[in-house]
């Protein structure tokens, strides 16, 4: 069409596209629920380009794929590479439909905002102070992952965002976006306003369960369900294709199959509450977007798990990817006489390693989303998902074993 860029060949590495590919598709999806949690259509903004940005590098992988299939055995060989960004093509087409619920001005109910309270791994954003600690230097300097288990995923400095700002230098009055659980994010809250002058997370009391929900708060925690699933699918599916795990793969399978269910149960509950409560059309039209936003992310998933199933083993390229793009996903086995063995997961201070465990397998059943209190066992399997600096720690304590006496 006239006025389109034309997409011409560039002799860029595939493995460099799709580091691309995948770490700026997974930014987005947190970016997007954020501009939908902040109502902030700048954001929303951003994730429309950065959309068109995947786009432009997912055509120069297809092109770089057709020059170096040769053979049967090349194109099956690249078969993997390809449904994996492809795949992640689609995660980014979702975000930007969530996004375009926030610069449409469909708007979301106060409810679909505090759902995103409720969800694991959450977003925030802070407002940097001259006399907070980590004025003058580099998020790659602080490493926060490591020390209080949160990542500054993007910074607005006056008009502009920048993401991914690992080199940018931390000045007084920056808008940070930062990814974290709950704990986490408490103590960046304190030490970007300057309040605490040390790395350390608190413990807080949980989170009060209320023996009865309203249908809006009701509606609400069915939204973070399905945000939390179809963040768990896609950690699953990578998890499965790096280790070409047809078991995690099929786990996949059954989440897309429980987030359809959630998916249409949500849908039913929002037409039913905004007739009752007489939310606006537009607010409840903005809500089912989210939601089905996460289900197209979870389908996307489940693409990538099939593969698995059907045999394909990743290219050498794609395995070399995924274990260096920013976020990890990786599997260990708790062995006899570990020290992890008896520990309960609150136990392991995760948050400080920027670390959280996404599922254990023990025995032949998987458990999703373990709490704090989960204790693990010899022969447990655990899939962890994080930042690669607190993998080692990780593993490190995992396979010490028990001095005996």
């Amino acid at each position: 069409m006239e006025g389109e860029e034309r997409v011409e060949f560039k002799p860029i590495p595939a493995r460099d596209l799709l580091v691309e590919i995948l770490s700026t598709s997974e930014l987005m999806i947190d970016l997007a629920y954020a501009s939908a949690l902040f109502n902030d259509e700048d954001l929303a903004q951003n994730v429309v380009e950065l959309s068109e940005k995947v786009d432009r590098l997912c055509h120069q992988l297809a092109m770089i794929i057709a020059i170096a299939a040769r053979d049967k055995e090349d194109a099956e060989a690249m078969l993997g590479l390809w449904v994996l960004a492809s795949n992640s093509d689609k995660m980014s087409d979702a975000a930007t439909d969530v996004a375009y619920t926030v610069l449409r001005g469909l708007g979301t109910p106060r409810i679909a905002s505090e759902a995103f309270e409720e969800v694991e791994e959450r977003i925030g954003r802070y407002n940097l102070n001259e006399n907070s600690i980590l004025v003058g230097k580099t998020p790659k300097e602080l490493a926060l992952e490591g020390k209080i288990g949160v990542d500054i995923i993007a910074l607005r400095r006056g008009e502009e965002w920048i993401f991914n700002p690992s080199d940018v230098v931390l000045a007084p009055k920056d808008l940070l976006l930062v990814r974290g659980d709950r704990e986490s994010l408490s103590a960046f809250r304190s030490i970007a306003s300057g309040e605490l002058n040390e790395f350390k997370v608190p413990q807080l009391p949980p989170l009060r369960e209320e023996e009865a929900k309203t249908p809006e708060e009701k509606l609400g925690s069915m939204l973070a369900d399905l945000v939390d699933l179809a963040k768990l699918s896609v950690d699953q599916a990578h998890s499965s294709f790096l280790y070409f795990n047809p078991d995690i793969a099929r786990e996949v399978e059954k989440l897309e199959l429980l987030v359809d269910l959630l998916h249409t149960d949500l849908e039913l509950e929002a037409i039913k509450t905004g007739r009752e409560k007489g939310i606006p059309e537009k607010k409840v039209l903005g809500l089912l977007r989210l939601a089905l936003a996460a289900e197209n992310i979870t389908d996307a998933a489940r693409s990538i798990a099939e593969v698995v199933l059907g045999g394909v083993r990743p290219h050498p390229i794609v395995e070399q990817v995924m274990r260096e793009t920013a976020d990890t996903v990786f599997m260990v086995e708790v062995k006899e006489g570990s020290k992890v063995t008896g520990l309960s997961l609150g136990d392991l201070n995760l948050e400080e390693m920027g670390l959280r465990i996404i599922a254990v397998k023990r025995g032949e059943r998987w458990i999703y989303k373990p709490t704090p209190s989960f204790v693990l066992k010899e022969g447990d399997i655990v899939v962890v998902s994080g930042y690669k600096e607190g993998r080692e720690n990780f593993e490190k304590m995992v396979f010490s074993k028990i001095k005996e006496a």
